[in-house]
């Protein structure tokens, strides 16, 4: 699996769950990567499958509050899940319901924050009308994306024979899209008889990239060796007491440091405590309890 996971640029919660497992040497649940998602040891993605649109925004550098621009941006593919409102609600769900997370998932736009790079987006629920500078890329983009959807191109459009083959809700939205375009109409004439319209729910897979399963494997790793290197080091006075209390306790049980197999019989010791320690250990444990 470490082969492969290496040409991955993510993997689903199931496999991440298994690559943990194999990599910590403990058995790792999906629903303990979506607790570490949750309490954010873990940044968690999501793979869309269809075109989004979303402003942008990037963080006030004074007070770190998202400023976002008005310009609706048509993005697609993978982005970051930013763990605020509306999605750590969906992820605390599927948390709760004990889901695998192996099936789609279908959402609303509203309270939809995502994250790549140091930018951050605002899904759109709606999209206006207004064919402005902000809006007219999103609008040709929805519009191109109906016309493919039923095989039809621009000028298909513009004969009305061609409707046969659209139901009422997409005619609609059809007639919405181009009215909205024709330079010829007065813009405001358009935005009094329809606002905006609404977008359809967003089908998206979770995913995590293996770059942030790396980057958490390693942060584990290097608090071990962290806690490992903090260690307390014995002072001579402490080292002195410990050696002290061991000859105590071979002279109450009978062990003389001093006789051949002593090594032998603290080896056998430790055994049946359940604790083994090697036959080198204790022969070097017994020479620093002669010597001190």
């Amino acid at each position: 699996m470490n082969k492969i996971f290496k040409l991955k640029r993510t993997v689903s919660l199931v496999d991440a769950a298994k690559h943990l497992s194999i990599s910590l040497k403990e058995d790792v649940s999906v629903q303990d990567v979506l607790q570490f998602v949750l309490d954010k040891h873990i940044i968690l993605s999501a793979r869309f499958l269809e075109p989004l649109y979303a402003v942008t925004g990037c963080e006030n550098g004074k007070d770190e509050k998202i400023v976002f621009e008005e310009k609706v941006h048509v993005i697609e593919g993978i982005f970051d899940l930013v763990m605020v409102g509306k999605v750590r609600s969906a992820i605390t769900e599927l948390y709760n319901n004990k889901s695998d997370c192996s099936e789609l998932i279908a959402g609303g736009y509203d309270g939809f924050y995502l994250k790549q790079n140091d930018t951050y987006y605002r899904l759109q629920s709606t999209l206006s009308l207004d064919a402005t500078e902000n809006n007219k890329p999103a609008i040709e983009d929805r519009l191109n994306r109906l016309l493919a959807s039923k095989g039809m191109t621009v000028s298909d459009a513009m004969d009305h024979s061609n409707y046969a083959t659209l139901n009422d809700d997409e005619i609609d939205l059809l007639i919405d899209l181009s009215t909205s375009l024709q330079n010829e109409l007065d813009n405001e004439e358009v935005i009094a008889s329809v606002e905006c319209i609404h977008l359809d729910e967003c089908c998206y897979e979770l995913v995590i990239r293996t770059s942030e399963l790396t980057r958490f494997i390693e942060s584990l790793q290097n608090k071990k060796v962290k806690m490992l290197s903090e260690e307390k080091i014995l002072g001579n006075k402490e080292r002195r007491t410990f050696y002290r209390v061991i000859r105590s306790l071979c002279h109450n049980c009978g062990i003389d440091l001093n006789e051949r197999g002593a090594t032998a019989t603290l080896q056998k010791v430790t055994e049946i405590a359940g604790d083994p320690l090697s036959h080198e250990t204790i022969r070097k444990l017994i020479i620093n309890l002669k010597n001190d």
